[in-house]
């Protein structure tokens, strides 16, 4: 999602100073920024359960422009293992409150832990079990919707906070 103004409507619109308008648009823009990568994070942690962790670095990212501002989410499933404590069980593998059933753990070469699964008749026909986050598309369109909204309210108060003639 991208959020950005149009110079010539606005200031078709509003007789403040130029100085002013520009001012107004990165404030408003940034802080919409932030609003809109707060929300799709609450959100997306309701929908799916996960800890925060997981989208505080990796799943969601913020771009701030003078004259934009992005917020990205990642739809790519989410590695079994970096939803919360892995735990092997008799019946499967546990990974935070998910359960992967015929699933076991795996500590590689490298370090990395991992749940996986047989996937196959070849010698290491394993497969990582994952995490789908098919709730990001619904939840970034409703975001997205009220960054708008947000972009257009902010935008009004910083403009009136900064010349009090447009009150």
């Amino acid at each position: 999602m991208t959020i950005s103004l149009d110079d010539q409507a606005l200031q078709s619109l509003i007789t403040a100073l130029p100085g002013q308008i520009a001012r107004a648009r990165r404030s408003a823009i940034g802080t919409t920024v932030t609003y809109a990568r707060q929300r799709l994070q609450a959100q997306m942690i309701a929908r799916t359960g996960l800890p925060a962790r997981v989208f505080r670095r990796v799943r969601i990212k913020t771009r701030r422009r003078p004259e934009s501002g992005t917020v990205w989410l990642g739809y790519n499933p989410v590695k079994a293992a970096y939803v919360g404590r892995v735990k092997q069980d008799p019946q499967g593998a546990f990974a935070g409150d998910y359960f992967f059933p015929d699933s076991f753990v795996v500590r590689m070469q490298s370090g990395h832990v991992g749940i996986f699964k047989r996937g196959g008749q070849s010698r290491l026909g394993l497969v990582e079990q994952t995490v789908d986050l098919s709730a990001g598309p619904a939840v970034a369109r409703s975001v997205a919707a009220d960054a708008g909204r947000e972009l257009r309210a902010r935008l009004a108060d910083r403009l009136r906070q900064l010349n009090p003639a447009l009150s």
